[in-house]
């Protein structure tokens, strides 16, 4: 039968659907193959194509290694869409190790040809509990293999980077789950399930979980998952909650340290925006998981440190300020949620109060007070750094297993 070829070009012309990308997190190097066949196995006719993680050309490079690492993971996912001559049905990404995963999601939801079917984190069930409760730096996690990142990442908290991929996912791929005591696999699906609630668990040793039905549900959606982590719907509640704490006045620097040597085992997560009197100037953003370490990093200058007329231009474009706004401290404020095991009861607030200035300590000169924590390197000034504050990538570490603090410069912003 000869075909019209009016029609013939019409479907030339027609655009192809979007092919559906699944994005793996958290990968060990060495066990992308053990992925790759599983999935064969379940789907024999899937035209797919599964791309190995990135990598530093040059580890010692003095560029930013994020930066470097997105920018070559788009490279090789464009090469291969301009390269699709087989009519790819799906494609599997694979992050590589140390990639923030959010500045990832953000980049690809900007790819017309493909669309997020998945976004997966890869977990080692035997070695969960162990993992959770690390202070390890990502030079011992690599330790013994072949693997190679950036030395401006090695020294950084392997954790910090690890919960990123557990919460930023809507699915957990779970290795070796079956083969652990029942408690055991309580305590790690309890975890996931509290960190992210939104997130499928995968058992990855069964090959029936492998389907389509497993992936395909629905497209992944940042933003639902975003506002679906546990830290952020407490914050986004906003009401009076042992899990939720805000004040107006500034933790002692001294006061909050010794409580951080104290912090309740049974808080899985704690994060949000701190005002620390001996960080005047720069809001700071707390990131605790486990019993691990403690994360400090900068946010930005608080816009009560801006000038008249750059507040006045904030406040126009963010009204919602002027709810909390004080005439003497503008925006600065303390807001963290705790996500727990257990109900944390109102004396877990009350240790909180007891952290931040009295009324005596509101009238000194707070730069007197004793301070524990580094300084970063843009707490002092006006604001007018703000764009090389949003790349420095700064960070600092309290870690109970750690006797003192250190500065680090690496990881996401």
């Amino acid at each position: 039968m000869i075909r019209n070829p009016k029609i013939i070009s019409l479907e030339r012309r027609r655009p192809k659907p979007p092919i559906p990308l699944i994005v793996v997190l958290g990968m060990p190097e060495g066990n992308h193959s053990i992925v790759v066949q599983k999935w064969m196995r379940s789907q024999p006719r899937q035209k797919t194509v599964y791309l190995n993680p990135a990598s530093l050309d040059d580890p010692d490079t003095q560029e930013c290694p994020q930066c470097i690492l997105l920018e070559k993971t788009l490279g090789k996912l464009q090469e291969t869409l301009k390269l699709n001559c087989f009519e790819l049905e799906e494609i599997w990404l694979e992050a590589p190790l140390e990639l923030n995963p959010r500045k990832l999601i953000e980049e690809l939801t900007r790819v017309p040809e493909i669309r997020l079917a998945a976004v997966t984190t890869w977990i080692d069930s035997i070695h969960f509990l162990r993992d959770f409760s690390s202070d390890q730096e990502w030079q011992d996690r690599i330790q013994g293999t072949s693997q190679t990142i950036s030395l401006d990442f090695q020294q950084e908290p392997f954790l910090e980077t690890w919960i990123d991929q557990l919460e930023f996912c809507n699915a957990h791929l779970l290795m070796g789950l079956d083969d652990l005591p029942r408690k055991e696999q309580e305590s790690i699906l309890t975890i996931l399930r509290t960190l992210q609630p939104e997130a499928i668990q995968i058992r990855a040793d069964q090959v029936s979980d492998w389907g389509k039905d497993s992936f395909y549900w629905n497209l992944f959606d940042s933003e639902k998952i975003y506002n679906s982590c546990a830290w952020k719907q407490m914050l986004a509640s906003k009401k009076p909650s042992p899990h939720l704490f805000r004040s107006k006045r500034p933790f002692h620097p001294g006061r909050l340290n010794a409580l951080i040597e104290e912090w309740p085992e049974v808080i899985l997560r704690s994060f949000g925006t701190v005002w620390l009197s001996s960080h005047n100037h720069m809001a700071l953003t707390l990131s605790q998981t486990g019993p691990a370490g403690f994360f400090f990093s900068p946010e930005g200058y608080w816009i009560g440190t801006l000038t008249s007329a750059d507040q006045r231009f904030a406040l126009q474009e963010h009204p919602e300020l002027l709810s909390d706004w004080d005439k003497k401290f503008g925006d600065r404020m303390t807001e963290l949620a705790f996500v727990s095991t257990e109900p944390l009861g109102q004396d877990w607030i009350q240790r909180l109060e007891s952290c931040v200035l009295n009324d005596i300590e509101m009238r000194m000169d707070w730069s007197k007070f004793p301070n524990p924590f580094p300084t970063f390197e843009h707490d002092e000034g006006d604001g007018d750094e703000t764009s090389e504050l949003a790349h420095s990538h700064e960070k600092s570490i309290v870690s109970r297993k750690v006797t003192h603090l250190r500065l680090l410069a690496g990881d996401s912003e």
